[in-house]
């Protein structure tokens, strides 16, 4: 129920900004499986599962899996870069396969 207005006076809508939701995610892979972990700021993790299709995108596997309507994801790779919602799971794994080998080294 809205409020009577006086004579002149009208409702203006208003964007409501969404809230964020910021996650860290981990990844272990082995003989081509890729699992991956998310944890809040805080640690506690929040969802663990098997990335099925490398080609997708990790922002929407991660808002399929976490489930919380409203809010906007913003993914944190364990190397503390920001996920971009273009970028894929295939990407991702290749990226952090190449940087743990040269610091293996």
């Amino acid at each position: 129920n809205l409020p009577v207005l006086e004579e002149g006076m009208c409702f203006a809508p208003t964007q409501v900004k969404q809230l964020e939701f910021v996650v860290q995610l981990f990844l272990e892979t082995s003989t081509g499986v890729v699992e991956a972990v998310c944890r809040d700021l805080g640690g506690e993790q929040l969802a663990s599962w098997i990335v099925p299709d490398q080609t997708t995108f990790v922002n929407k596997s991660v808002e399929k899996v976490l489930l919380i309507p409203g809010r906007r994801h913003r993914i944190v790779l364990s190397d503390g870069r920001l996920v971009s919602p273009r970028l894929t799971w295939q990407h991702v794994v290749s990226e952090l396969t190449m940087s743990s080998e040269s610091g293996a080294k």
